[in-house]
């Protein structure tokens, strides 16, 4: 599954004076598909004991060799994810840590009328650096013969009591992988100064 297709309900509210969804609101509906996708149960393989990898000790909170001193990054296997359901999100792998917006672009391609029926919002993982990932969007139609906005969103984890990077591990690059796709290409970005 290398994105998720999400439906998003319009409300009369996100129509502005121009009688199409506002800007603000459409970067409303991108926060609605990430907070989503962090939430997305994953496959039971895809915590942190698959992330180890074969041969590696697990054996509770903090044992995985990720590193010397390794910290636990969420929840030890044997335990609960957070939703209840057993199965362990992209949100339970951040821990105790924060996912920030570091950058955020967006291009409007056409104008989104409001209507009753949901609007969709596709979502990927198009790039994984160190302590961040950039998701994709496209805000379209459920076959994606219409689309209405494209855009990328630079997420940066982050530790809480510092505010500084901290960097993805094992499981958490893992669960991204399974979103790869590639990148949006923008039609109206402009060439950098000096070209």
């Amino acid at each position: 599954m290398p994105s998720l297709l999400i439906p998003v309900q319009m409300r009369f509210g996100d129509i502005d004076s121009y009688g199409h969804v506002n800007n603000v609101t459409m970067l409303q509906y991108l926060e609605d598909a990430r907070v989503r996708l962090m939430r997305l149960p994953l496959p039971a393989d895809a915590g942190p004991a698959a992330a180890a990898g074969p041969g590696t000790a697990q054996n509770g909170p903090g044992t995985a060799q990720d590193g010397p001193g390794a910290a636990p990054d969420g929840p030890a296997p044997d335990e609960p994810a957070a939703d209840g359901t057993g199965q362990l999100s992209f949100r339970d792998l951040v821990g105790e840590r924060l996912t920030v917006i570091g950058r955020q672009e967006a291009e409007y391609t056409e104008q989104l009328l409001w209507r009753a029926e949901p609007v969709f919002v596709r979502v990927w993982v198009s790039a994984v650096g160190g302590s961040s990932f950039v998701l994709d969007y496209a805000v379209q139609e459920e076959d994606g013969s219409r689309v209405y906005a494209v855009a990328q969103t630079v997420v940066v984890q982050i530790e809480r009591s510092s505010g500084r990077p901290s960097r993805l591990d094992a499981a958490q690059r893992a669960a991204l992988a399974r979103w790869a796709d590639e990148p949006t290409r923008f039609a109206r970005r402009p060439a950098p100064a000096g070209e």
